[in-house]
């Protein structure tokens, strides 16, 4: 039994499959924002006025697969990113917003508080979360990358052997 589980965990550790990133590189710097498989990479094409966004079904030769086709790495003119702090606040206040509401019906459901008032400053208090938060995540997030000059996108493979 023990030979058994031996060679199963041989042969688990020799099938690992390589894995391909899309990189964002950055002239100047060492870091680079990476696109792996599976991920949604948000990007407007030359003479297009639109932005699109797909998730990656495979990185292939300089094309990017996607689900209904291909594109060309030299055809694509921006890559829009998403930073973490619109995406961070947002949620925060979203969950407050969520908070004061389950807080006041509590606070009605115990008789503590006229149910007029209660609602009126719950939906003032909700409202403003949720608007804030929305806003938040519209105007703190978005951040286009113009693929010129020391900026470039390039299909790394890693191959763990």
């Amino acid at each position: 039994m023990r030979l058994f589980f031996l060679i199963a965990l041989l042969l688990a550790v020799v099938h690992a499959d390589a894995q391909k990133v899309l990189k964002l590189y950055k002239g100047g710097t060492k870091q680079a924002l990476e696109y792996r498989v599976g991920e949604d990479i948000t990007f407007k094409l030359y003479n297009d006025d639109y932005f699109y966004t797909f998730p990656i079904k495979d990185l292939v030769a300089g094309n990017i697969l996607f689900e209904n086709g291909l594109i060309k790495l030299e055809q694509i003119e921006v890559v829009r990113t998403h930073s973490g702090l619109g995406n961070i606040l947002s949620g925060m206040l979203y969950t407050f917003g969520a908070s004061w509401v389950l807080f006041s019906g509590v606070d009605v459901l115990y008789g503590d508080g006229d149910l007029g008032e209660v609602a009126k400053t719950a939906g003032i208090v909700t409202g403003t979360s949720f608007l804030s938060g929305f806003l938040f995540k519209k105007l703190l997030t978005k951040k286009d990358y113009k693929l010129k000059g020391r900026k470039f996108l390039r299909i790394v493979e890693l191959n763990p052997n």
